[in-house]
């Protein structure tokens, strides 16, 4: 197998887990559970880098929390987790602008596929808990920006 031919290998297989957690092909139950996934994903990083606390603290939240086990699996939420803050990371890489219009389609999807309310004060109480993860155990000024611009626009 060539260079090409392993690409085109590891694209197809990443263009399949797009599809499998594409929000519009999920329950209103997994979209919740997406949603959930996708604040750790985006308080994690907020600041554009990946701390180990922030990993440890997702994990738990990933594996404690009732409606991920219910509705989603440990382990596919940890793969989505693992998948969306790649894509955060590679789209940090490009520059600030492209990890701000990542991040905005995140906590659009968010808005758009999560309607109940109970549902959507839930993934905010997991994302005030996930913006102390950092290693200062305090929200900084990213994970506060990241907070207000979900607050304002999931409208909680």
């Amino acid at each position: 197998m060539g260079f090409k031919d392993f690409l085109k290998n590891v694209t197809a297989q990443a263009d399949e887990a797009r599809k499998k957690y594409a929000p519009k092909m999920l329950s209103p139950e997994k979209r919740y559970a997406r949603g959930i996934v996708s604040v750790c994903a985006l308080l994690a990083m907020a600041d554009g880098e990946l701390e180990e606390s922030e990993v440890e603290a997702a994990s738990q939240f990933l594996m404690g929390v009732n409606e991920i086990q219910q509705y989603f699996g440990e382990s596919d939420a940890l793969e989505l987790f693992s998948q969306l803050v790649n894509d955060l990371q590679s789209e940090s890489t490009k520059g600030r602008a492209f990890f701000k219009m990542q991040t905005n389609k995140m906590i659009a999807e968010i808005k758009e596929t999560v309607t109940r309310e109970d549902w959507r004060s839930n993934i905010m109480l997991i994302a005030r808990e996930m913006a102390k993860s950092n290693h200062a155990g305090k929200p900084g000024a990213h994970e506060q920006a990241m907070l207000s611009q979900l607050e304002t626009t999931i409208g909680v």
